[in-house]
């Protein structure tokens, strides 16, 4: 079975993270979007939803076509047609028939905790240290726990890291999720507090 796991636009190509065969693959691929224009020649093999007949066209890259989109912007009586969201465009053309194994995708749930000496710190201020971050893989089932401390954990599943200074503490989890390398974040308010909380 083969799925993609994440899609995005970068620059003029488009970055995809892939499921083949269980297999997790990444790579950039060059996309020629197409474009529509009125059909000249009213082939009739393409109808816009208003059903109007038109003709594909291939600027080139994506930068060619958003060029291509804004040189006809103005011009009257004719209209550019098709669908300017790239990476959807490319989802449509490359797994127009995608069936997901959800038992491969992955999951990491994270949580972070920090010091409080002068209050809870605000995603605004990030006035306090950061003291632990903690990563559920759901592939694994394993624990990553890193902090500032030392501790003794009996648990299999869970892998404790001592990292001394909060820059350690960043530094061993951006290694951490370098090789996890989610599918999918996350945790109690991790969206609102604890990933914009890291990247401050």
């Amino acid at each position: 079975m083969n799925f993609y796991t994440n899609v995005q636009k970068l620059g003029n190509n488009i970055a995809v993270r892939v499921v083949e065969n269980g297999n997790r693959i990444k790579y950039r691929d060059d996309f020629n979007p197409s474009l529509f224009i009125p059909d000249r020649n009213n082939e009739k093999k393409y109808k816009t939803l208003d059903g109007v007949s038109v003709a594909q066209v291939k600027p080139g890259s994506i930068r060619d076509c958003r060029e291509f989109v804004e040189k006809y912007d103005k011009v009257e009586n004719f209209s550019v047609y098709g669908y300017d969201d790239w990476v959807n465009q490319y989802i449509g053309k490359h797994f127009d028939k995608c069936e997901y194994d959800a038992s491969e995708v992955r999951v990491c749930v994270i949580d972070i905790e920090v010091a409080s000496e002068d209050g809870f710190p605000t995603v605004e201020d990030v006035k306090e240290e950061l003291i632990a971050i903690t990563i559920k893989d759901s592939l694994t089932g394993h624990i990553f726990v890193l902090g500032r401390h030392h501790a003794v954990l009996n648990r299999e599943d869970v892998h404790y890291v001592c990292c001394p200074t909060e820059e350690e503490l960043i530094l061993k989890f951006l290694d951490v999720w370098k090789i996890l390398e989610p599918d999918v974040v996350s945790g109690w308010n991790s969206k609102l507090y604890d990933i914009p909380y890291l990247v401050r």
